[in-house]
């Protein structure tokens, strides 16, 4: 097991001074590899197993979070949030400078690099776990990924979003005549297909496929007779089939 020096949480590395304790200074200016032990004696990991061990033991620990208290697990997250602050407070000041480094096909700092992951991406995450999800910011953040020459956490960013399409699909399953769940549904897999990987949508099919099927026959005659509510609805529906997909 290794750590790549890059990828380190940097705010954890400062003394009570407000200086960079010897150890971090010397992974910020390296970028060197270390060893798992040498990860745990910076503090940097708290347990170290052998490689037989670790799916067994990630599972453990997998369980043990189910089993945390709510309370600990919202700590957890608003730690995890505070980093990512703090990084994206680093990139921020350094961007232009690593946008100036990558237009000269300079190597940039691991440093700022790691600074420039862990924001984007966490910015991007953010953008994707909104209920009203703004197509705009998402486009904007992965257009400063390009720049940045910041590789994208697909397989977060795809969970993120998968997990969300699906929460809205459940509501659509709930309430299939709401206008306003259907447009928030459309948009929502509008996010999920502009992205530059590919999105998982099955489930949501899956929720979704009879009650739009049912609610899309209860409007057909309205429509057809140019109502105009069942005439918008009609039109957002199938939309929505559209976009999950779904042949008629």
């Amino acid at each position: 097991m290794a750590l790549h020096a890059p990828l380190l949480r940097l705010p954890y590395f400062w003394d009570e001074a407000g200086y960079y304790i010897p150890a971090a200074r010397d992974l910020l200016l390296t970028g060197r590899v270390i060893g798992a032990q040498e990860a745990k004696e910076f503090g940097l990991v708290t347990e170290v197993v052998p490689g037989d061990r670790l799916l067994d033991r990630a599972k453990e620990l997998a369980n043990e979070l189910i089993a945390a208290s709510p309370s600990s697990l919202t700590r957890a997250k608003h730690l995890l949030t505070s980093a990512a602050a703090a990084y994206r407070t680093i990139y921020e000041n350094q961007a232009p400078l690593i946008r100036f480094l990558n237009s000269l096909n300079i190597p940039v700092p691991p440093a700022f690099k790691a600074a420039a992951d862990v924001a984007i991406n966490s910015q991007l995450r953010q953008s994707l776990e909104r209920l009203d999800v703004d197509i705009d910011n998402i486009q904007s953040n992965l257009k400063e990924a390009a720049n940045s020459q910041v590789p994208l956490d697909t397989t977060t960013l795809e969970f993120v979003i998968r997990k969300r399409v699906e929460a809205m699909a459940a509501r659509f399953a709930e309430r299939p005549d709401d206008l306003e769940i259907v447009k928030r549904f459309r948009k929502q897999l509008e996010a999920a297909q502009s992205l530059p990987f590919p999105v998982a949508i099955w489930e949501a099919q899956n929720i979704s496929y009879a009650p739009l099927k049912k609610t899309i026959e209860e409007h057909r005659a309205g429509a057809e007779n140019n109502e105009p509510e069942a005439t918008e609805k009609m039109k957002e529906l199938t939309g929505l089939r559209e976009g999950l997909r779904i042949l008629g």
